[in-house]
């Protein structure tokens, strides 16, 4: 366990990935609204809708992931029980 990275690691990395995103949109949010002035309510929407979508997108990709993940573990569960020879499966009680 001491040779694990600790939690704040990942929690900086969060931090550097949200200002990154955070600088990401400040810049293509600049670049169009000055790019196309006349329809500047319609590119800030255009903007905003994509992040949002962005955003809920990955969810769904999160619970796909979930899912392989709780399949991999219970295969590997289930070869691991098929592989034990039956005296090792069962407890000390007989049960």
């Amino acid at each position: 366990m001491e040779r694990e990275w600790h939690y704040m690691c990942t929690s900086i990395g969060s931090g550097f990935y949200v200002f990154d995103i955070i600088i990401t949109t400040v810049a293509v949010n600049a670049y169009n609204l000055d790019s196309y002035a006349e329809g500047s309510c319609e590119v800030a929407a255009r903007v905003n809708f994509c992040r949002t979508r962005g955003g809920f997108i990955v969810s769904c990709f999160q619970a796909l992931a979930y899912r392989a993940l709780f399949a991999l573990q219970h295969s590997n569960e289930a070869a691991r029980y098929i592989s034990t020879p039956h005296k090792a499966r069962t407890s000390t009680y007989g049960i």
